[in-house]
């Protein structure tokens, strides 16, 4: 059950006193006192665990820079890790914090920011310039656990906007909540709307803008709606449905692109599954279209560079893709995807800039989860760049220049000794070329006197008779 919302919120401003004693900053010039207090109903909801789907894994997921380099949070064995892609490939795993049971991150800059629960319900801020080093920051302390936390955050000015998931007296049903904390004083949690949690992962939000973002989540079972949500001022805009169907949602892909936005699900049917896709521009939200059919088709991705819209899918050990070569007006031929790709896959979500545009990434499960399909720039690191070499003193330059000189002179007398005997060669064939020639002159002219002296007839002789 939740308890009253008088419980999760305050209009106190809190004394600099306090702040001192009790505050923990953000990385954003503001404290952290109060989320204690807001995040409270969420860690004590013990509601029933949700139906796990093929969607988004919340155990892992990736951060990239506007220079595609990659960074890898994950869960394993009780505790929050981080690898990095560098020169030499990925890094092993760095441990960020041991008994982590669920996270959630942020880029800001070029700073990580994760925010995670342990099982006794506290909750940690962590930050990283370069994913090595970690400072964590407590922000709650106990309570009990909810099995999964969720948050979006944006820092927009001074002002620290929080959207956030919190459950209902309906088993299955939560409420999405949104506040903000400014110059000390959080205002009181507003309700954006009910919703149905896609599985283990409750909603999508995806950053337009500084202070511009949209999220997605079920408004009903079979029914994914979209809102956008204008940080300064605050402005909630209306609510549109994008994607209603009497079958199951299998998986779910969105891109919010700079002129359309991108939809892309997989629908169990009966007997077969449907890959369906739709956009949404200015005017109006297209029509949807069947790309695929086929009876194992298990998961989706959608991402696009620059006016080529790539559409993916897969299941049962194939993977198959459409581009569109006009931001999904119009698609090319359905096509098997030849490139390596792994057999067992994942998805987790993509967080941060870089290009391809995406929002989430695909994994090789055989592989611990490692990033698959985009482009990696390597991470510079001190300890692996090449030593410059020493500086040369004045003698060494010295000596090194006889030594130069000394071969520029063996290989002057070396082309030299090369050149006497072209010339030599030269010289013996233009006197073998005269020799022939003036051989040549004799022989015509004797030629020629031979035809000029007169010939005499040859005599007939008669044939002698028998006797």
């Amino acid at each position: 059950m939740v308890t009253a919302y008088h419980i999760f919120w305050t209009n106190t401003t809190i004394s600099a006193e306090r702040k001192a004693r009790e505050g923990l900053s953000c990385g954003f010039g503001c404290p952290f006192y109060a989320v204690r207090v807001i995040f409270a109903p969420l860690l004590a909801y013990t509601g029933k665990k949700q139906t796990e789907a093929a969607m988004q894994n919340p155990n892992v997921q990736y951060i990239r820079t506007k220079e595609n380099q990659f960074y890898m949070l994950y869960l394993q064995s009780g505790g929050l890790f981080c690898r990095s892609y560098t020169k030499k490939g990925w890094t092993e795993s760095r441990f960020v914090a041991q008994g982590a049971v669920s996270f959630c991150a942020a880029l800001e800059g070029n700073t990580l920011f994760v925010l995670y629960a342990k099982a006794d319900g506290s909750l940690f801020l962590t930050q990283s310039p370069d994913g090595n080093h970690w400072q964590m920051q407590m922000l709650s302390q106990g309570g009990q656990i909810l099995e999964q936390v969720q948050m979006y955050f944006r820092a927009v000015g001074d002002t620290l906007h929080l959207i956030y998931p919190l459950p209902t007296e309906t088993a299955g049903v939560m409420e999405l909540m949104y506040t903000a904390y400014h110059h000390g004083i959080w205002q009181k949690p507003y309700k954006l709307d009910r919703f149905v949690p896609f599985g283990r992962i409750a909603f999508f939000a995806h950053t337009l803008g500084e202070a511009h973002a949209i999220l997605y989540y079920k408004t009903a079972r079979n029914t994914i709606s979209a809102r956008e949500i204008l940080f300064s001022p605050f402005t909630m805009g209306s609510l549109n449905p994008v994607l209603q169907t009497g079958a199951a949602c299998v998986d779910f892909s969105v891109l919010s692109g700079e002129r359309r936005i991108h939809f892309l699900a997989v629908l169990r049917g009966m007997f077969r599954n449907q890959v369906i896709y739709r956009y949404k521009d200015q005017e109006a939200l297209s029509a949807p279209k069947t790309i695929w059919e086929d009876g194992s088709c298990e998961h989706c991705l959608v991402f696009e560079e620059g006016e080529r819209l790539t559409l993916m899918w897969g299941g049962g050990g194939r993977t198959y893709r459409c581009i569109s070569e006009n931001g999904g007006t119009s698609f090319g031929t359905v096509e098997q995807y030849t490139a390596p790709f792994p057999a067992v896959c994942m998805k987790g979500a993509l967080i941060g800039g870089g290009r391809p545009t995406a929002f989430e990434c695909y994994g090789n499960k055989a592989e611990g989860g490692l990033p698959v399909l985009f482009p990696m720039t390597p991470i510079t690191k001190q300890e692996e760049t090449m030593p410059m070499p020493p500086k040369k003193t004045d003698e060494q330059k010295q000596q090194q220049i006889g030594e130069l000189m000394q071969l520029l002179e063996a290989r002057s007398d070396e082309i030299a000794a090369v050149n006497a005997k072209w010339h030599a060669q030269v010289t013996e064939l233009t006197a073998r070329n005269q020799a022939l020639e003036k051989e040549n002159e004799a022989l015509r002219s004797a030629l020629q006197a031979e035809n000029a002296q007169p010939k005499l007839p040859v005599p007939i002789q008669a044939e002698k008779e028998d006797s």
